[in-house]
């Protein structure tokens, strides 16, 4: 009938279409399979052909190799392994060694004598009276461009970015200062390197002593605003706690401030007083 056909038509273009790639396919595998084979047709073996201790290694087939060289191969590649996890992990410690050997070369100390004048920062060891009138400390309004001197007041605020420093220094409840500190200003790396190590320790509130020069400067934050210290040695007389019940610039704002940037974006914290009266020592300053 017609459809039958039709359909026989259909098979036989289906059929011449296969036919090709199927005969290519064969002969493929057919060289595949020879190339594999360490003997070809003409029975000479074939020449440069890699050994099978290397092909096992590289993740080959083990082709003619017997059992014990395949077993001793695997027990090789393994030991290989082992080496290079072992050399691996030394070298790690090696590196984990040299950076804390790094790091503890450049800590501050925490026990600096008071009367020290070598030591350019650390924490101060227990200050006792003895040491009253050794040091003269300089007030704030007192601060003349191009002297040098001590100065001790409460770390107010403390910014660090990269190798830059700015710290504010307080004395009585409104006097305040900025000091600075520059690592590239230094000609000694482990020195700078060591200072600003130490600033990351300090902590708000605490009273800290601070040498240095004074410069001129425009400071719009600060009650001194036409002058700064660039801080050459700094140490810790007594270190504050790291968190704070709160801070004194909050406590500082009046209710109606607070009460008006309620419906910002950047609300101020409201503090009870309750907080305040618990932790009375802060509400004071």
């Amino acid at each position: 009938c017609l459809h039958c056909m039709r359909l026989s038509h259909l098979l036989l273009a289906i059929i011449a279409m296969i036919a090709p790639a199927a005969r290519a396919f064969t002969l493929s595998a057919g060289r595949a399979a020879l190339m594999k084979s360490p003997f070809p047709l003409s029975g000479v073996p074939r020449v440069g052909r890699a050994p099978a201790f290397t092909r096992l290694l590289s993740g080959g087939p083990p082709g003619d190799m017997t059992k014990e060289e395949i077993e001793r191969a695997r027990e090789e590649r393994k030991a290989a392994k082992e080496a290079a996890k072992a050399a691996k992990a030394a070298k790690k410690a090696a590196q984990a060694a040299k950076a804390l050997e790094e790091e503890m070369a450049t800590r501050a100390s925490n026990n600096v004598k008071f009367t020290d004048d070598s030591a350019f920062c650390g924490d101060y060891e227990t200050v006792a009276s003895k040491t009253f009138g050794v040091r003269e400390y300089k007030k704030l309004g007192e601060l003349e461009v191009g002297g040098e001197g001590w100065i001790r007041g409460r770390l107010q605020s403390i910014r660090i970015k990269g190798g830059s420093v700015f710290l504010v220094l307080r004395q009585g409840a409104f006097e305040t200062v900025q000091c600075c500190f520059f690592k590239k200003d230094f000609d000694d790396e482990t020195k700078a390197k060591t200072m600003l190590n130490y600033f990351k320790e300090l902590t708000a509130e605490s009273v800290v002593d601070v040498y240095g020069g004074v410069v001129e400067a425009d400071v719009r934050s600060c009650s001194v605003n036409d002058r700064e210290v660039k801080v050459q040695k700094v140490h810790t007389v007594t270190k504050s706690t790291p968190s704070l019940p709160f801070e004194l610039e909050d406590a500082s704002r009046s209710q109606e401030e607070v009460e008006a940037s309620q419906g910002t974006d950047r609300p101020f914290p409201m503090l009870g007083q309750e907080l305040r009266l618990d932790n009375r020592w802060m509400d004071l300053r």
